[in-house]
């Protein structure tokens, strides 16, 4: 009935004004202003009760007649939340609907309680005895007492009685009124955790707040006193006082006459002679100030200063969670605390008792203290001092996070348990702990003592540290060696410093990782401090000489091929001490600087382009030092004519007393040939190749350059062993790339002055390819291979290591000469053009010759005949089948071929190809037979090399066009009919021509597949020739007329060009 009257009210706007007066988690106070149905206004004070935020009560006291949770109380609620939830919009949102359905069933069945049956009123502490002015609730004394008020059946009051608590609080039989349910909840939260409640005990914080709320609903009396208890906001101020006596110290909480302390928390004092409870400000908590009461006689100083001690920490405490409750302790002049409320000085200490220990502390004042995460205030007492400690946290971290900037980043350095320990020399060895520590001696000490920090360090904790006064090498030849010693004088004493290379080369991998300033133990108190720029080239020497080794012998050896390690060396710093010539030695092979120009022999029948004039003075200055090398210039850029050309320069200059042997893939024989002949034909070739080589062995030393074949080594080993070579020359050394094989051994065995390899692809798979060839060249220049192993190629390719990588690259490149076409590029012109030729094994070249004969003799009688004009259709035949077989003997459809099992040319195509695609080039491949392709084919397929097609017959045209164009395959097999024209395929910069066409315009509009606009790579264009055959007479033929025919006997645009006669055409079958 109220709730819907008070609804009305609210909905009429009746509510004039709502003023809170308290918020917290267990109330709301509000007063509120109703106007009521006429013109009266009344006042109403309003509680929320809440346990855990939640509503559990709802109070009003109102000026109106009916005085108590009235309509205007309901209509005052709804006011102060809609004041709470009210939206901007002005209307009540969902939060507010939802409380207003929940509350609206509170306020109805408060209301309800208009006239009660029973209602209860609770007597206090009428446990105590009445001398007793303080409650004990550490004995479980029950506290409170249930009083029982009510009516009769006829309607007259019965008399008030006790009831027991353990019946009001689990009778259901009382839980007749919302206010009764209020109060089972309340007071059961005060009557222990046990489902048997039957007593309640004032303890607590929890006991505070039902006393609290018990006295202000007007229902606890004191005793059996008949007024209830008033509550007053207003606490009441009760100190602890102090007092020295004649044998003894007396701590004490004097309770006034009438009063009565509650000993929960904070406490409550009662004055029950005017009724009234009030919370008490104190200085420590209730449950201390029980133990307080009952605290035996102190007598003697030790007893005061630990009871002090702890109701300082525990004020202290107060002070920071009941700050208006929470008053000082008393002064006591026994008990003299110094107060430390200032910056800490941040000290940093050494403790190395078992291990390089630094430890962070702080002062305040003269107190020193470790970081442990405090802040607030603390008692401290040190040296029977005692100290009022106020932490600065903020302070502490920033100087924490100061130290770590320059400890963490140091290697070995590990932040212990606690914060502020900081151990150096983990996982490191004594040696680098040490160097640790001078790091940070030497470098971070004069940076915190700029910043404020206090270090206290012993004497003897510091490390000595020494300076260099100077460093020197001396060096001394011996035969075909240098010795050096590395010394440096310290405090006028010079000592070697081979201890301080064993120390860097442990643990350093390389110059990089060397600080700007470096100190090496010399003992476990003692340093020698160097610069980076001092130490880095005897470093670098070292660490070229002998890596990670730090196992270095007394004496450094330099081989002439190292002495460009020494370069560093000539420093300003480091002092030269005798012999220079390593010095001088060092300097040529670090930039090729003195490299005397060479003058080209007189019999060359070529102009050297500028790099291939620098490859011959790189050839001379290896020749005149004594070292080997590899000449490792891209494909088709000249290493053979270079190696030719620096031959006959010996040869002119009366240095070659010996032959030089030359070691080739049975491919090339022909083509060293065919070069030598070209542009070196002053020199002597004797090829030992085929079952007849055995009969030249004898004719050896009559030719300048002897020619064999990578298979033969091993079978003619101990013949070729006979003879001292001036030079040993390896074409295509990959070849020799691993060292277990008999080959590999039959070539180290060989004897000569000299050695050169040739090889576009020195390393094809791993560092160990490298290895192999250099140890070929100059036995121990990498050292053997587990130290190269372990030195460089492990660095290197699995750890990725690019400072080692650099490290081989010096040591190497003064041997290693390596020019790529785009290096060069400028020196080329647009398209190279570059005849290979191949040589017949005895088998092809006797089914060629045979042919030749044949139909040299029919052709012969049959011209004598008729004719040379009506022979014509039999000449063709015989070229064509003589072609073919210079192709494949495969090709030629009689019996005798079919015997022939080997091709010179496809050898030197698979050699020439799979060294094309090792170094990157894409490549069209022409033939004019179809059927020549597809034996390309099968070879490719074994080789796994990928490949496009392209013939009169392929039907996915474009699709092969494209595989090529976007990488798919690296090589495009054409057949010159049917791709000689049409084509744009400028993604190719290689072009070659397995076999040769009468008219070079039609090789010419192939090439220009790649060779035209939108080309933007060198173009080099490969003509394979077989030597000795009609090939080779063709190519003569065409520069000869300097016209090249595409149909010989076609008829069709031939008035501007050169014929081929008859003559010309008999002359293809002979043989001269």
């Amino acid at each position: 009935m109220y709730f819907q009257r008070g609804l009305n009210l609210f909905k009429d706007h009746n509510v004039i004004s709502v003023d809170v007066i308290e918020e917290n988690h267990q109330e709301i106070k509000f007063i509120t202003r109703v106007q009521g149905s006429g013109s009266n206004i009344y006042s109403q004070h309003i509680d929320l009760h809440m346990i855990n935020n939640k509503l559990i009560g709802i109070y009003g006291d109102c000026t109106c007649p009916v005085g108590h949770n009235c309509k205007h109380v309901v209509a005052g609620c709804l006011a102060y939340h809609q004041q709470r939830f009210f939206t901007e919009k002005g209307r009540i949102d969902t939060k507010f609907s939802d409380w207003m359905i929940k509350t609206s069933c509170v306020v109805k069945t408060n209301l309800a309680d208009d006239k009660l049956d029973n209602w209860f009123t609770f007597s206090l502490f009428n446990c105590y005895e009445e001398k007793q002015s303080f409650s004990s609730p550490s004995k479980n004394k029950g506290e409170l007492e249930v009083i029982k008020h009510g009516y009769t059946a006829k309607g007259k009051l019965f008399k008030p009685k006790k009831i027991k608590v353990v019946t009001f609080l689990s009778n259901p039989t009382n839980l007749a009124s919302n206010q009764t349910k209020f109060l089972v909840q309340l007071l059961g939260s005060c009557a222990g955790d046990s489902w048997y409640k039957q007593a309640v005990i004032f303890k607590n914080e929890i006991g505070h707040s039902v006393l609290s709320q018990l006295i202000k609903l007007n229902l606890a009396h004191y005793k059996n006193q008949e007024e209830p208890l008033r509550w007053s906001e207003e606490p009441y101020l009760l100190e602890m006082t102090y007092q020295k006596l004649q044998d003894s110290f007396n701590l004490a909480l004097p309770i006034p006459d009438n009063h009565f302390l509650v000993l929960c928390e904070p406490p409550i004092i009662i004055n029950f002679k005017e009724n009234l409870a009030q919370t008490v400000k104190t200085p420590v908590s209730g449950r201390t100030l029980e133990q307080l009461f009952k605290i035996p006689k102190m007598t003697s100083i030790e007893q005061l200063d630990s009871v002090m001690e702890l109701f300082m920490d525990e004020n202290k405490s107060r002070q920071m969670s009941l700050p208006s409750l929470n008053i000082p302790l008393p002064k006591v002049k026994e008990f003299a605390v110094t107060i430390l409320d200032e910056q800490p000085q941040p000290v940093l200490m050494f403790d190395n008792a078992e291990s390089f220990l630094f430890v962070v502390g702080f002062k305040y004042g003269d107190l020193l203290v470790y970081p442990d995460n405090q802040s607030g205030v603390s008692m401290v007492k040190v040296n029977n001092k005692r100290y009022e400690l106020h932490y600065k946290p903020e302070v502490e971290s920033k100087y924490l996070e100061q130290i770590e900037e320059y400890l963490l980043p140091l290697k070995g350095i590990y932040q212990v348990e606690h914060d502020g320990y900081y151990e150096l020399g983990r996982n490191l060895s004594e040696e680098e702990s040490i160097e640790k520590f001078a790091v940070f001696q030497a470098e971070v000490f004069p940076v915190l003592l700029a910043q404020g920090w206090i270090l206290d360090f012993a004497k003897d904790d510091l490390i000595s540290i020494h300076q260099v006064d100077n460093m020197a090498v001396e060096s001394k030849p011996n035969n075909d060696w240098f010795e050096l010693s590395f010394n440096m004088t310290l405090e006028n004493e010079e000592i070697s410093m081979l201890p301080v290379m064993r120390y860097l080369l442990s643990n350093y991998n390389s110059v990089d990782d060397l600080a700007k300033k470096i100190f090496v133990p010399v003992s476990d108190k003692q340093v020698i401090e160097f610069s980076k720029q001092q130490v880095s080239p005897i470093f670098e020497t070292f660490l070229q000489l002998y890596g990670q080794e730090s196992d270095l012998p007394d004496s450094i050896k330099i081989q002439p091929f190292d002495a460009h390690l020494i370069h560093g060396l000539s420093n300003q710093q480091i002092e030269w001490k005798g012999n220079k010539d390593s010095l001088e030695l060092a300097k040529k092979l670090k930039d090729f600087k003195g490299i005397d120009r060479v003058e080209p022999p007189k019999g060359l029948q070529a102009t050297l382009r500028d790099y291939q004039q620098f490859g011959l003075d790189w050839l001379k200055f290896l020749h005149e030092f004594k070292f080997n090398g590899i000449l490792s210039d891209d494909m088709g850029l000249g290493k053979t004519i270079q190696t030719l050309t620096w031959i006959l320069k010996l040869k002119e200059t009366n240095q070659l007393k010996n032959p030089v042997l030359l070691i080739v893939p049975t491919s090339l024989i022909g083509n060293w040939k065919a070069e030598s002949k070209r542009f070196t034909p002053d020199l002597t070739l004797l090829t030992l190749h085929g079952p007849d080589r055995f009969e030249l062995f004898s004719e050896i030393t009559k030719y300048d350059i002897i020619i064999t074949t990578y298979p033969l080594i091993v079978r003619d080993i101990d013949r070729l062993n006979e003879q001292v070579f001036t030079y040993l020359v390896l074409d295509e050394a990959q070849k020799i790339k691993n060292p277990k094989t008999k080959l590999y051994q039959s070539l180290q065995a060989l004897k000569s002055e000299h050695r050169l390899c040739l090889t576009g692809t020195p390393i094809e798979n791993h560092l160990g390819e490298l290895w192999s060839i250099f140890n070929f060249l100059m036995p121990g220049f990498l050292s053997n291979l587990p130290r190269f192993k372990k030195q460089y190629q492990n660095p290197i390719e699995k750890e990725g290591k690019s400072s080692v990588q650099k490290s081989l690259t010096e040591k190497v490149s003064p041997f290693l000469l390596r020019r790529t076409k785009k290096e060069v590029v400028t020196e080329l012109p647009d398209k190279t053009e570059i005849i290979k030729v191949a040589e017949f094994e005895p088998d092809q070249a006797n089914l060629y010759e045979t042919i030749r004969l044949t139909m040299e003799s029919k052709i012969r009688d049959v011209v004598a005949e008729k004719g040379i004009g009506k022979s014509q259709i039999m000449i063709l035949d015989a070229l064509l089948k003589l072609r073919q077989v210079c192709c494949d003997p495969r090709l030629v459809k009689i019996d005798s071929a079919k015997k022939v099992k080997n091709s010179a040319k496809l050898e030197l195509l698979m050699d020439l190809v799979t060294e094309l695609i090792e170094g990157g080039h894409k490549i069209i491949l022409f033939s004019q037979f179809t059927s020549m392709l597809r034996i390309i084919e099968e070879r490719f397929n074994k080789a796994k090399i990928k490949y496009s097609l392209l013939t009169g017959q392929t039907k996915k045209r474009e699709q092969a066009i494209e595989k090529f164009k976007n990488g798919e395959t690296s090589v495009f097999l054409i057949s010159l009919k049917a791709g000689g024209v049409g084509l744009n395929l400028t993604e190719a910069d290689t072009v070659i021509h397995y076999d040769p066409w009468w008219n070079p315009a039609v090789e010419n509009q192939a090439t220009d597949r790649a060779y035209r606009i939108g080309q933007n790579k060198e173009v080099f264009v490969y003509k394979l020739i077989t030597a000795n055959t009609i090939e080779e007479k063709i190519i003569a033929l065409q520069a000869k007329k300097q016209a090249l025919q595409d149909q010989v006997y076609n008829k069709k645009n031939q008035k501007n060009q050169a014929s081929m006669t008859g003559k010309d055409l008999m002359s293809l079958l002979s043989d001269k």
